[in-house]
């Protein structure tokens, strides 16, 4: 917002705009002469441009060629309801050989020259490590909120994953103690009964038959062990 009057005062020049390339190409401009933003009648106008969408008028080709277009004539190529641009400079700001911006100067009152385009190249090429600068800066700033959003989200994954599994293993624990209790209680009675006739009629059983009872007896205190087992796995 700084730059783009001091670029216009130098270029002396009535309408500009300052803008740059995103993560996904589209050319954002946050910054632009107002009555450009006032003026214009384009139907759902916007600050940023994806890639997409350019079509063929002159700051796209800059910015595709990474070549300064210069036209002393009125564009032809401009979107309707844009304001009239009777002559302008297109030039895209390079970092490293690559474009990674753009300054468009337009209606001076006069015809631009080479020492137009020569100055506005010296101020883009001042403006560009600045520029990459702060871009990466912001990105890395956007990858670093990411991150944290993202890990954020993988906690309170875990966290009610974790409030599942507790639910679920206190449901489990009930329902062994339930059907544990119900599998003592016909052992206890298996038990009971058999150590009574083993009291009650042992001399009316012949040895086979108290040799039965015993066995039936150890049988449920091995049930009972194996339901200690199970509860204690």
């Amino acid at each position: 917002a700084e730059v783009l009057p001091l670029v216009l005062k130098e270029m002396k020049s009535t309408y500009g705009v300052f803008g740059y390339l995103d993560e996904e190409g589209a050319l954002v401009v946050p910054t632009m002469t107002r009555d450009i933003w006032d003026k214009c009648q384009i139907p759902d106008k916007d600050i940023v441009f994806p890639r997409e969408k350019w079509g063929d008028s002159t700051w796209p080709r800059a910015i595709r060629e990474k070549r300064t277009i210069c036209q002393n004539e009125v564009s032809t190529k401009s979107p309707q309801g844009h304001i009239p641009m009777y002559r302008h400079i297109s030039l895209p700001i390079l970092f490293q050989g690559e474009a990674i911006g753009l300054f468009q100067v337009a209606n001076k009152a006069v015809d631009y020259d080479a020492k137009d385009v020569a100055l506005l190249t010296m101020i883009a090429d001042a403006v560009a490590p600045i520029l990459h600068a702060r871009l990466q800066r912001d990105r890395q700033e956007k990858s670093r909120k990411r991150a944290e959003v993202k890990v954020e989200s993988l906690n309170a994954r875990l966290a009610q994953r974790i409030v599942d599994v507790e639910a679920a293993n206190k449901e489990l624990e009930s329902f062994s103690y339930s059907v544990s209790h119900d599998l003592r209680a016909p052992l206890r009675a298996i038990d009971g009964f058999s150590n009574m006739l083993l009291e009650d009629y042992a001399d009316k059983l012949d040895a086979e038959g108290n040799r039965r009872l015993n066995v039936v007896r150890s049988s449920t205190q091995k049930m009972g062990q194996l339901i200690d087992d199970i509860l204690a796995f």
